[in-house]
């Protein structure tokens, strides 16, 4: 292989993205961006390392749990992932992270493999490299299931072209398994399936062999319903803690509407967090029609699935960035056709493409560091063990946040400020044994709360009350 074939091969540029998020790769879940969703996910592998791994009944300290709570969420395989590494290698947060990464690079390449076939070699790279500096770029390092499960899903399905074009009948084992797993890991993934159109539009292969992968498939979708749709609704019956929130149509719509620049940043940046990447996307769009008729259908489904996902989700759209996830390969295929327009220069397209690789990434590479000013959290373990005893369970006064909690490295309460002043709440604490309240003294709307009945017994940048 030569030097102008190696720079053209895309595991190069897989490789080298990979090698770039190695860089702070050990660091623990205290960033700004989703630390939070990192720290609860963490979490559900701690209370399988305490109580076992009971996949059918996850838990977490989430909602102010005395001990493990059960939550009603997606089926935690991803958390399961991070807690059998950990049988192996020992315990290590950032294992989540290396799973993540290396799920990324799995499922970036078997998207390039699909689009490939569908739009040739330029036009696959194109995307894969827009794919790769997309928001998959901080999010397939993150420990959370949102990049884990889509790539699943999309190895699942380039398995099911290497099946359907090879004839090997034994392929199609493990690709309903990881379309199953993946779908089961994270619901939203279910809108990658769209990939499988142009594979049931093609004249290839057998036509039981486009039966079977379609029967697999919908056994993988109706596993995944009976995960959200029977079993969640059950645990939330036996008192579970519920983490998702669907909105009716017209509550989603209106949350949608009531801030519609934060909606549209979504596609305007935040997908590809690139503004150069834009105008590829949008000149994809009028590209899209000339392509054959199976591409068309596959853009229209996913324009149907994003409809219903952002009417049903609402708000999360324009507050949390890795709703997107799913749609970003799609989203990627169509600006990689806007950049197939300039085939006949390609030192241009190739200009443009960088252009959008570097600003993608220089747009993310604050999630591979720590902010200096977040790094009193790493230490509030060890501040609480000197002065509470190991085993007592702390109420730590902030939000939903379960990042303290996390850092405490203790069972206890992520106490609201409203549930500091009910009786039922204090009788709660006294009744499990909280003998002590923690306060994040750094955040300034805290600072000037004192429980009632409490007495002051440590202040730095925690204040740890003691309460009778």
């Amino acid at each position: 292989m030569n030097w102008r074939e190696l720079i053209r091969d895309f595991r190069l540029y897989i490789l080298l993205f990979a090698a770039i998020r190695l860089i702070g790769i050990t660091n623990p879940p205290a960033e700004v961006h989703h630390g939070w969703r990192q720290a609860g996910t963490l979490m559900m592998v701690r209370a399988m390392e305490e109580k076992g791994p009971e996949i059918f009944y996850p838990g977490s300290a989430v909602a102010g749990a005395d001990r493990w709570q059960v939550i009603a969420s997606e089926m935690p395989l991803y958390a399961w992932t991070i807690y059998a590494s950990n049988l192996i290698t020992g315990e290590a947060h950032w294992m989540g992270r290396l799973i993540s990464l290396l799920a990324c690079c799995a499922g970036v390449w078997s998207f390039y493999r699909i689009v490939r076939r569908l739009l040739g070699e330029q036009r696959a790279f194109f995307a894969g490299i827009i794919l790769l500096s997309s928001l998959w770029f901080m999010f397939g390092r993150k420990v959370m299931p949102d990049i884990f499960s889509a790539s699943l899903v999309l190895a699942g399905i380039e398995l099911a072209w290497m099946a359907r074009m090879s004839g090997r009948f034994w392929m199609h084992i493990p690709s309903f398994a990881l379309i199953a797993v993946g779908l089961l890991a994270k619901m939203p993934s279910v809108a990658l399936l769209v990939f499988l159109i142009p594979l049931f539009a093609d004249a290839g292969g057998s036509l039981w062999q486009r039966g079977l992968i379609a029967a697999y498939t919908l056994l993988a979708v109706i596993l995944m319903g009976a995960w959200y749709f029977v079993w969640v609704p059950e645990l939330l019956r036996l008192g579970a803690f519920q983490l998702y929130w669907p909105k009716t149509v017209s509550e989603g719509w209106s949350e949608l509407i009531a801030r519609p620049q934060d909606t549209m940043s979504r596609f305007t940046f935040t997908t590809f967090y690139s503004y150069t990447a834009f105008p590829a996307f949008i000149t994809g769009l009028f590209m899209i029609r000339k392509e054959r008729w199976a591409l068309r259908i596959t853009f229209i489904a996913a324009l149907i699935l994003l409809t219903i996902y952002m009417l049903k989700v609402g708000n999360c759209i324009p507050e949390h960035d890795y709703y997107m996830i799913p749609f970003a390969p799609v989203m990627a295929l169509i600006a990689a056709l806007g950049l197939g327009l300039l085939e006949r220069w390609p030192a241009v397209s190739y200009l443009i493409i960088a252009a959008i690789a570097i600003e993608g990434v220089a747009n993310q590479q604050h999630d591979l560091r720590l902010p200096e000013e977040i790094h009193y959290k790493l230490n509030l373990a060890s501040e609480l063990d000197e002065i509470i005893p190991p085993d007592e369970p702390v109420a730590i006064v902030g939000d939903l946040n379960p990042q303290d909690l996390y850092f405490s490295d203790r069972h206890g309460w992520m106490a609201q400020l409203n549930e500091l002043k009910t009786p039922e709440f204090r009788s709660r604490l006294n009744a499990a044994g909280c003998r002590h309240i923690v306060i994040n003294n750094r955040r300034e709307w805290l600072r000037g709360i004192v429980p009632d009945s409490s007495k002051l017994v440590f202040s730095g940048n925690w204040r740890i009350f003691a309460i009778p």
